[in-house]
């Protein structure tokens, strides 16, 4: 029979290997909970009647995912381009603008929706106003905020120009809100806009990436699989490497006769 035998560096080299594919599967394992307890509530709440929002006290966290209508007008001053969006694989820009309340000095965020990149900013120009007043759209507040560096330091250094289009690198939702010159929402809230809101031919108003975004509960799911199945084969090469099943043996040769 044969003997265990391995030596410390493939030992040391294993255990390292272990503890990064199960600290990356456990990480999988729990942003999978998460999700599909955040799935599970969407699902739930944007398929409740319509709710108005008159005010911003009127948008709290028992509206997330919810369908509103909201009152108002589009300010032109406050314009922002997201880049790095896609639309059936097309790269471009989502525009989003600052809405100002009906009858309140408060502010709320728009996504009005996707633009082309190539022309994405020439159409953002033209698109500062809107003749529209009234806005239904999915309330989004984002788990995480991804900080645009860039678009922090010029506003704590005041450099922004007014009525300038601020084009962000990230979906920073809490510096966008920085920029505001009235109240607004102390959370990363903004409101997605539905279909009924796309223009011809843009902006491309859509929820989907709120309804159908690209990483599901699912994909997290398969993430960890994947993980923890590699650190059962390296646990597995270990222990065969261990019994000597992998190590090379020196073929005999026989004498020339």
């Amino acid at each position: 029979m044969s003997r265990f035998r391995v030596s410390l560096w493939p030992t040391l080299a294993t255990l390292v290997g272990l503890s990064i594919l199960l600290s990356l599967g456990t990480w999988q394992s729990l942003r999978y909970l998460e999700k599909s307890a955040d799935e599970a509530q969407r699902d739930e709440r944007r398929v409740l009647a319509l709710s108005d929002i008159h005010a911003l006290s009127d948008l709290g966290p028992a509206l997330d995912y919810r369908q509103v209508r909201v009152h108002g007008r589009v300010d032109p001053a406050h314009t922002f381009l997201i880049k790095h969006r896609t639309h059936l694989g097309k790269p471009g820009f989502w525009l989003i603008s600052a809405l100002v309340l009906d009858g309140q000095q408060e502010m709320l965020l728009v996504n009005r929706g996707w633009l082309p990149y190539r022309e994405g900013r020439e159409l953002a120009q033209g698109l500062r106003g809107s003749d529209e007043e009234v806005f239904v759209g999915l309330v989004h507040t984002l788990e995480r905020v991804i900080a645009d560096q860039r678009l922090r330091e010029r506003i704590q250094v005041g450099t922004i120009e007014p009525e300038e289009l601020v084009e962000l690198d990230t979906y920073d939702l809490t510096a966008i809100l920085g920029t505001l010159p009235m109240p607004t929402t102390t959370r990363p809230v903004i409101i997605t806009l539905t279909d009924a809101h796309s223009g011809a031919p843009y902006p491309i108003a859509s929820t989907d990436q709120i309804t159908a975004p690209y990483l599901t509960a699912d994909k997290h799911l398969g993430y960890a699989t994947t993980w923890y199945t590699m650190a059962l084969a390296l646990l597995a090469m270990f222990i065969a490497y261990g019994m000597g099943m992998l190590r090379s043996r020196a073929m005999a040769q026989p004498d020339a006769q």
